[in-house]
């Protein structure tokens, strides 16, 4: 993994560790967890924009995990939509490696 992808990872566990002492405070269901996923989230936003292909495994994995925990919470709508979500983000990872293919070809 490269050092913007270690940064990452631990961009993400920091926020997750403050994000669950505030949840933690109001009074969360599962204030760890959320404040996790919160914080991934927020990882795989900045790795989209700065266009790094391991945002969508990222984003499946956050995903895959709110399923989960909607699915826990009693929330199966919810969970239907991140369900759908995890197809968008298997698409998305889909469509820029073949974009990186052809970007190789061409070069």
């Amino acid at each position: 993994m490269r050092a913007a992808g270690l940064a990452g990872v631990a961009a993400g566990a920091f926020g997750a560790v403050l994000l669950g002492l505030a949840h933690g405070r109001v009074g969360a269901a599962l204030p760890h967890l959320d404040a996790a996923l919160t914080s991934y989230s927020l990882v795989a936003s900045w790795w989209q924009a700065r266009k790094h292909l391991a945002n969508w495994w990222l984003w499946i994995a956050v995903d895959l995990i709110y399923i989960g925990e909607y699915l826990y919470k009693d929330l199966q709508a919810t969970a239907l939509l991140y369900a759908g979500l995890v197809l968008l983000a298997i698409l998305g990872l889909r469509d820029w490696r073949r974009a990186a293919a052809i970007t190789q070809i061409a070069a």
